[in-house]
């Protein structure tokens, strides 16, 4: 029976970090993995984190991180499948199902779908924050659902992919108005208070959980005030740092926790998620040509964030701050990245060669540990799909 080497494997996780810090592409970073052992098929969870400002590595997490776009998938998917799975929505439900009034012509025609598999025609991108800073707080939301709502879209089918956080702000504004209650109120009672990780998983909002070590992101862009447990997103933090595209901070040992519950939902395994394996198995099928599911982007062959080894059925996001994570059910492996990059500058190139390099790194070694039977990159793992 081969088992890996924890101790071995934490210390090449370890220099694999340093390297990068070295190159400065980031002041904090924490990696979370869950693989299993061949021969036993146990579960196994490491853990490194780095925090630059004291030279510290550690095998916890104490460090709370902008999670950036996880967000998407992590807050406002899992919502949205909740409510789908309840009958509340549907995938083929209209904006003008849910917003009668005020909502251009085009936007009217796009559907649930079109918003979670960024097919909506929704651009990628708006400084709503300069018009926001002119509205009075309790007008915010209101403001914003207008502007996006008169928005005119060139294109509205599945597949023809144009990645938009206007599409899951919108989202997360269908979410609140189909539930009457704040996206993260809805959210922290549906998932994260079923997982016990409320105290991990948060919207930092008023409440900044001052008792918290953040890794900072940098200055705002207005006021120059260093962002630490602040969201970094111009727009989100604008709204109080709750929206459906930005605003979600954790551990990267909490990611990890969620995302095993994603895996075990994939999986067809108990999970406390309360949404069908059906529905999220849905969630994960590619929509179009396009590498994109409804909710999660698909390894882009010889170019993925994940590198050259996940197999054609991971699925996994990225978030701006440099956040990731991908899951490989046929292997049965997940692995979380969290980094602060944007507090070195807005050049995403390092972070796009460490998270590949990163990725590889770590299924060669387990490939290496595991041997041909059962190796990780043989997909040996109990997937059905």
């Amino acid at each position: 029976m081969t088992t890996v080497d924890k101790d071995a494997f934490r210390e090449i996780l370890r220099e694999k970090i340093l390297t990068y810090y070295n190159k400065g592409v980031f002041s904090a970073a924490s990696v979370s993995l869950c693989f299993r052992n061949s021969g036993n098929n146990q579960k196994n969870r490491i853990t490194v984190e780095y925090n630059g400002d004291n030279k510290n590595f550690s095998d916890g997490t104490r460090t709370i991180f902008d999670l950036a776009s996880l967000t998407k998938p992590l807050v406002t998917l899992l919502c949205l499948l909740h409510l789908i799975d309840k009958g509340t929505v549907k995938w083929s439900d209209r904006v003008k199902n849910v917003f009668q009034r005020g909502c251009s012509e085009s936007l009217s025609r796009v559907s649930i779908e079109m918003l979670v598999s960024h097919s909506s025609g929704l651009p990628a991108h708006r400084d709503y924050w300069k018009g926001l800073s002119e509205v009075t707080p309790k007008r915010r939301k209101e403001w914003l659902l207008g502007e996006i709502l008169r928005e005119t879209v060139e294109h509205h089918s599945c597949g023809s992919v144009e990645y938009s956080d206007l599409g899951y702000l919108l989202l997360g504004f269908i979410v609140e108005t189909v539930t009457g209650q704040s996206l993260d109120t809805y959210w922290s009672t549906t998932i994260a208070r079923t997982m016990g990780l409320e105290d991990e998983l948060f919207f930092t909002g008023t409440d900044r959980h001052t008792d918290k070590i953040y890794a900072p992101t940098g200055p705002c862009g207005t006021t120059r005030q260093q962002l630490a447990g602040r969201v970094h997103d111009d727009n989100c933090r604008l709204l109080g740092g709750v929206c459906g595209h930005a605003g979600l901070f954790g551990t990267s040992a909490a990611v990890l926790r969620l995302t095993e519950e994603l895996l075990a939902l994939y999986s067809g395994k108990e999970t406390v998620l309360p949404i069908s394996r059906k529905i999220f198995r849905r969630a994960c099928e590619r929509v179009g040509p396009a590498d994109w599911s409804r909710g999660f982007q698909l390894p882009t062959p010889g170019k993925s964030s994940s590198g050259r080894y996940f197999s054609p059925e991971s699925f996994g996001h990225l978030g701006f701050t440099g956040t990731s994570f991908w899951i490989d059910p046929v292997r049965q492996l997940i692995v979380v990245l969290l980094t602060n990059r944007v507090i070195k500058g807005e050049d995403r190139s390092a972070i796009q060669r460490m998270r590949p390099d990163l990725y590889d790194c770590v299924v060669k070694y387990l490939n290496g540990m595991k041997g041909k039977r059962g190796a990780i990159g043989e997909g040996g793992g109990d997937s059905d799909r």
